[in-house]
């Protein structure tokens, strides 16, 4: 995470607050089609299981905000390449 500036991991964790919507400290997998779908990624249920597979490192389940920083920088990262 240490490639963003404190402004940048600031504004991730607002995202990232507004998406936990139970306030658990981590994005559930039925909350994380929501944000995907904000950032233009509609996904299928076994879209989601490889988005879990892929980022949810600790294999919790969820998506904590360390592992939420990451798959956000990659969505930004394929955003750019992309125009």
């Amino acid at each position: 995470m240490s490639q963003f500036t404190q402004e940048q991991l600031t504004e991730f964790q607002s995202i990232f607050n507004n998406f936990d919507k139970d306030n658990d400290g981590s994005i559930s997998r039925t909350e994380l089609p929501s944000f995907l779908a904000l950032v233009g990624n509609k996904i299928k249920n076994n879209a989601l299981d490889q988005y879990l597979e892929t980022y949810d490192k600790d294999k919790s389940g969820t998506i904590s905000f360390d592992e939420f920083v990451v798959l956000a920088d990659k969505l930004i990262k394929n955003k750019t390449q992309t125009k």
